[in-house]
């Protein structure tokens, strides 16, 4: 099914402050570069509840870009505390309602989801620093993951062991129990 994205360029520059919507969704996405966030104080859309990305380089040398996801009551107050306390972020990418429903936990939720999402795929070095297994809320028998969902053995025993391994095996990955998760993958 085709999709619209409309790609607003705020003031006209493709490295300035960027908008994006897709047709038929209540979101925004907002680009913000690092040196732009003095100019989105008085923006609406970026006093509002919001989930967001830090992206950056640690360091000059490292082969993955670092990532900080965080979410934010008021996203515009939230970043100026990063423009002080985090040095390796040059853009933010932050996602906010137009209609105004997305509230603290919203936000909450999807700062969590993310985190899981990001901690699995492993495209970036996380810069959060909290152990993903904190903020993740299964129920156990929603089997979110199955061994389809991995493309290597090595990939689903990595989430099997940082999920808790033997002790909990949330997604049921461990079928007989020897501590090896979906065997039957290459």
């Amino acid at each position: 099914m085709a999709k619209t994205i409309k790609i607003f360029l705020v003031e006209g520059e493709p490295n300035g402050l960027k908008t994006a919507e897709l047709s038929n969704w209540v979101g925004q996405a907002i680009v913000i570069p690092r040196n732009k966030l003095k100019d989105i104080k008085q923006r609406p859309d970026c006093n509002k509840p919001a989930v967001y990305f830090l992206v950056g380089k640690e360091k000059e040398e490292a082969l993955l870009s670092t990532a900080y996801i965080g979410e934010a009551e008021n996203l515009w107050n939230r970043l100026t505390t990063h423009d002080s306390s985090k040095d390796f972020w040059f853009t933010a990418i932050a996602f906010v309602s137009k209609d105004n429903n997305l509230t603290k936990a919203h936000v909450k939720y999807l700062e969590s989801r993310c985190m899981e999402i990001a901690s699995l795929v492993k495209r970036y070095d996380l810069e959060n620093g909290v152990n993903i297994k904190l903020f993740i809320n299964h129920d156990k028998k929603s089997g979110d993951y199955n061994c389809s969902n991995f493309s290597t053995q090595r990939k689903a025993q990595e989430l099997y062991e940082e999920m808790g391994g033997p002790l909990e095996d949330l997604y049921n990955l461990d079928q007989d129990k020897d501590g090896i998760a979906c065997e039957s993958l290459p």
